[in-house]
């Protein structure tokens, strides 16, 4: 549960994403990916239940496809979706997802990329 922006009695209810990082995503033969960023994560939807209490606090997660460059600042960077199961990366910009995952992923690019402007083409 979090406080509303309008300070509103009544809290959102939130979902918290899941995301991993290069030395936490396994490769199906053993290893680890490699990342050209040290802030780049792995997006997943992948679905776990933690304690409240190890929340720490928000980060900025900027979610941009392979052919745009990467934005410069802060926050961290998704370029990729890691596939728990198979142990596979899968491109933002497949088209392999379920239905719900795609339009999950677009709005996430989306959002990011309107935050962001316009990043440069590679």
């Amino acid at each position: 549960m979090l406080f509303s922006e309008e300070n509103s009695l009544i809290p959102y209810i939130a979902i918290i994403k899941w995301f991993y990082r290069q030395e936490d995503a396994k490769k199906k033969d053993g290893g680890n990916w490699v990342v050209n960023d040290t802030r780049e994560l792995f997006y997943s939807f992948h679905r776990n239940e933690v304690p409240v209490e190890s929340v720490m606090h928000r980060c900025l997660v900027n979610f941009v496809p392979d052919h745009k460059q990467l934005p410069r600042g802060r926050g961290f960077i998704v370029r990729k979706v890691y596939d728990t199961v198979d142990k596979k990366l899968w491109k933002l910009t497949d088209k392999d997802y379920a239905v719900s995952q795609q339009r999950e992923i677009d709005l996430l690019v989306d959002k990011s990329l309107s935050r962001l402007g316009d990043l440069p083409d590679l």
